[in-house]
């Protein structure tokens, strides 16, 4: 679904060249996403080629964030949470490593789209605090939401790994009894027939 949205934002953005539609600008990396979810939906079954093609949509989508952003207001979009949520997707799909490889490009693409603001004017809410500062404090809250959701979402998928263990434990405890069970029954059958 995710693909066909994209696929129109770019026939869109291609049917009105004349137009001065700023989303052509991102067309390529929305193009790119696109193919990247379109080969996900159609990938049948968990592979290696499957997990690079995934590593590599997550990396696209925080490439095309950044993009989007520096349309929409640059750093101080309030959006830019959102890098936090492509982290949190990267750990529940692909893992610890690959969420952090994905938290690093979201903060290297965050710190760039800082840097091409850094010279313009201070908006108005900003009068009484220099703009620069705020982008920092931006930056910082960025890094620590991405680190807290980085903790405690890995700390509920051991959560959850420890609950699936005791199960499996459990189970085989349940089964162990009732093989021992049988062998009890069995045997009382035994002894009664001598």
């Amino acid at each position: 679904a995710s693909a066909l949205v994209d696929v129109a934002i770019v026939a869109l953005a291609v049917a009105l060249p004349t137009s001065n539609f700023p989303i052509r600008r991102v067309a390529p990396l929305i193009a790119a996403t696109a193919l990247a979810s379109a080969e996900l939906a159609w990938r049948p079954s968990p592979s290696r080629t499957r997990q690079v093609v995934s590593v590599a949509a997550l990396l696209l989508r925080v490439v095309l964030l950044t993009g989007l952003l520096e349309l929409s207001g640059g750093p101080s979009n309030p959006f830019a949470v959102i890098y936090v949520a492509q982290v949190a997707l990267a750990l529940a799909t692909v893992g610890r490593a690959w969420a952090s490889v994905t938290g690093v490009s979201a903060l290297v693409c965050y710190s760039v789209l800082i840097s091409w603001h850094l010279e313009e004017a201070v908006p108005v809410h900003h009068r009484f605090v220099d703009f620069p500062t705020h982008l920092y404090a931006m930056w910082l809250s960025l890094l620590t939401l991405g680190e807290l959701a980085l903790h405690f979402a890995a700390a509920a998928s051991r959560a959850i790994a420890r609950r699936e263990a005791q199960l499996d434990e459990m189970r085989t405890r349940t089964a162990r009894t009732e093989r021992l069970m049988a062998l009890t029954t069995l045997a009382a059958g035994a002894a009664h027939e001598l």
